[in-house]
């Protein structure tokens, strides 16, 4: 017998064994027509999770891929700062003011592997007034 011969028979049984973890179903299959799921676009939950955050009147030094200035963030007042690394879409910040805010976290749809897999949203500005 060749040494080979082990080899292929373990090759073939782990591509049948992988071929079982497909996860298209025969109605999936009849249903699909010519399109296959990878044009099919990504569905995100709609909703996402919302909270509301403090955003402090001053940035601080951060360092992402480069050194930068991040927006500071809290979700309890009086608790420590946190440090946001990217912006809020449609929120449009100013130094010396500090804001109460509501966000809403949504899923970025197939993220690069160097950039979050998150984004918040502004909902809504609650309050904002003079940084103390």
């Amino acid at each position: 017998m060749s040494p080979l011969r082990p080899c292929l028979a373990l090759a073939a049984a782990l591509s049948f064994g992988l071929a079982g973890c497909a996860t298209t179903s025969s109605s999936q299959v009849a249903d699909s027509g010519s399109t296959s799921a990878a044009t099919q676009p990504a569905v995100l939950p709609a909703e996402g999770r919302e909270f509301i955050l403090n955003v402090a009147g001053q940035r601080a030094p951060c360092q992402g891929v480069a050194p930068m200035l991040c927006l500071q963030v809290r979700t309890q007042p009086g608790a420590a700062w946190q440090l946001h690394y990217g912006e809020i879409e449609g929120f449009n910040w100013q130094s010396g003011t500090e804001y109460v805010i509501r966000v809403r976290e949504l899923p970025v749809a197939n993220p690069p592997a160097d950039a979050p897999s998150l984004r918040w949203v502004l909902e809504e500005v609650l309050e904002s007034g003079p940084a103390l």
